[in-house]
């Protein structure tokens, strides 16, 4: 989630957005900006470990889940430097999908 850039651009074109990231000071910015955009996001600290992802959710691709509503258009998992934390590099997913 970070300070909520994807976030923020999804509540935009009107889709209800959760997220999480274990910084405060990301959740924070990211709460901050979307009042002052007037949008909606719910926003939590937590690490990915902890997180409740609701619906189901289990195992290393139990993500692909919450989005059954979707036509998912491309799914990769890479290794790759992180958005988050401390930009380190590790397993990222990569998700495309549509409405």
């Amino acid at each position: 989630m970070g300070d909520g850039r994807n976030s923020l651009y999804l509540s935009k074109l009107g889709w209800e957005v959760h997220g999480f990231d274990i910084s405060e000071a990301g959740v924070n910015a990211a709460r901050t900006r979307a009042a002052e955009l007037k949008l909606k996001i719910d926003a939590a600290v937590s690490s990915d470990s902890e997180y409740d992802f609701g619906r189901g959710f289990t195992g290393r691709n139990g993500m692909l889940r919450l989005f059954d509503d979707l036509v998912i258009e491309r799914y990769e998992v890479a290794q790759a430097v992180s958005d988050f934390s401390d930009r380190r590099e590790t397993e990222v997913f990569r998700l495309i999908a549509r409405k």
